[in-house]
């Protein structure tokens, strides 16, 4: 059963490998998001290409802990953290408020980790789930992902979508969830 909700998650996402998820998690992160300084029509495409090379090239670069070794809860938040930093440090003159935020930060990591899982690239399941409005919604989650800059509000979420889940881990409640919510 869960085997055949990842293929639907794939299927559903056009997603047959890795620069598939890659892309997807930039498009992903950036929709419903503001995330140039003065709209995307006034960044020029060459510095908004710089960006995205830049998130997947991180993705790809921390997915690799997971692949390798079990990543703790509170390492995994670091990541989110260090993720956020990084890019804020790199493309600040091109972001809103000069920051790559938390909420976009977890949507790209924790999207590219679902990708890897359902592609069976990752020898266990994610830590943690994508927050998006679907989800916060589902958990009766008060906020917005796209507004999120807060590690400790990021952390009460889980909690609260954890409770929400019941039996289920975090990526098998999300992945039940986003399948139901995009039939066709």
């Amino acid at each position: 059963m869960i085997d055949e909700a990842k293929i639907d998650f794939l299927v559903r996402t056009n997603t047959t490998n890795e620069d598939d998820a890659l892309s997807n998690c930039v498009q992903a992160s950036f929709k419903h998001n503001k995330i140039y300084l003065g709209g995307c029509d006034s960044i020029p495409w060459s510095q908004r290409y710089e960006l995205h090379q830049s998130i997947k090239t991180e993705l790809h670069r921390l997915s690799q802990q997971y692949i390798a070794d079990e990543v703790t809860e509170a390492h995994h938040e670091s990541n989110i953290q260090n993720f956020a930093n990084l890019i804020s440090e790199e493309h600040g003159t091109i972001l809103v408020g000069g920051r790559f935020n938390i909420g976009t930060s977890q949507k790209g990591l924790n999207l590219y980790l679902k990708f890897m899982w359902c592609m069976g690239r990752m020898p266990s399941e994610p830590i943690h789930c994508p927050l998006d409005n679907r989800i916060l919604v589902a958990a009766k989650v008060t906020g917005s992902w796209t507004m999120l800059d807060d590690i400790e509000t990021y952390r009460s979420w889980i909690t609260k979508i954890r409770s929400t889940a019941g039996g289920d881990s975090l990526p098998v409640w999300e992945l039940a969830v986003w399948n139901k919510g995009n039939k066709a």
